[in-house]
C-alpha cells in the first residue's frame, strides 16, 4: 500500500486532482511486448502504477504526466520525447504539446521516476527508472541500455547490471564518489528483434 503525500508542486484547486480520468494510450508503435524493467500491464494496472510513482514522488497527478509516464512503463524501448508527443496527440490529448513534454520529463528525471539516456546520437531517450536496484552504497549498479546498430532504437536491459565497485585500498575521495554515483552504460550492438530478422542480402 503507498502512503500519499501532499504533492510538492500542487495548485489550489478544488476538487481531487488524483480522481480524473485519462485518456487510454496505447503502447508506442503497436508493440505488444513490455518494457524490459516494467512488465506489460492492463490499462487499470498500468493507471495504477503511473499514479503510484507520481503520488509516491509528490508530484501532483496531471493528464499528461499520467499519460507519460504510463507511455513509458508500456513501451519496449527507451522513447524519444518527439515520439511520446506525437502519440499523446494521436491518443487524445492534443494540449499535450513539445513543450509540455519535455518539461514533464524533466520533471520525472528530477524526481527519479524515469531516467534519461544519452546514447550519443544528440536525441535523448526516457524511460522509467528501475527501483530494484540494491541498497549496498558500497558500489553501484549501473543501468545498461543496448543502442542497436541496425534499427537505431535503445532498450533497457533490466535483467543485466554493470557494477562499479571501489578496488582494494582505494582513496576515500573514490568511495565518497561512488556512493553518490549515477551512471547509465550505452552498450552497441544487434537488438533481439533485427536479430530475427533474415539477413538482407
Amino acid at each position: 500500500m503507498h502512503t500519499h503525500r501532499q504533492p510538492r508542486d500542487a495548485a489550489p484547486a478544488p476538487g481531487n486532482p488524483h480522481t480524473r480520468p485519462a485518456p487510454h494510450t496505447a503502447p508506442p508503435g503497436g508493440h505488444a511486448a513490455g518494457h524490459a524493467n516494467h512488465p506489460a500491464l492492463a490499462h487499470d494496472q498500468a493507471d495504477d502504477l503511473a499514479r503510484a510513482l507520481l503520488q509516491d514522488a509528490g508530484l501532483r497527478v496531471t493528464k499528461a504526466r499520467l499519460a507519460i509516464v504510463r507511455m513509458l512503463a508500456s513501451a519496449p524501448e527507451a522513447l524519444e520525447a518527439q515520439r511520446i508527443a506525437q502519440d499523446l496527440a494521436h491518443n487524445g490529448l492534443p494540449d499535450a504539446d513539445r513543450v509540455t513534454v519535455y518539461r514533464t520529463l524533466t520533471r520525472l528525471v528530477e524526481t527519479g521516476i524515469a531516467h534519461r539516456i544519452d546514447p550519443g546520437d544528440r536525441v535523448f531517450r526516457f524511460s522509467l527508472t528501475d527501483h530494484s536496484r540494491c541498497d549496498d552504497h558500497s558500489h553501484r549498479h549501473a543501468h545498461p541500455h543496448l543502442l542497436c546498430d541496425h534499427c537505431g532504437t535503445v532498450r533497457c536491459l533490466g535483467d543485466a547490471e554493470v557494477v562499479v565497485r571501489p578496488l582494494p585500498g582505494a582513496s576515500t575521495n573514490t568511495k565518497q564518489t561512488l556512493e553518490r554515483l549515477q551512471s547509465d552504460v550505452t552498450l552497441h550492438g544487434t537488438c533481439w528483434d533485427c536479430q530475427a530478422k533474415p539477413a538482407l542480402e
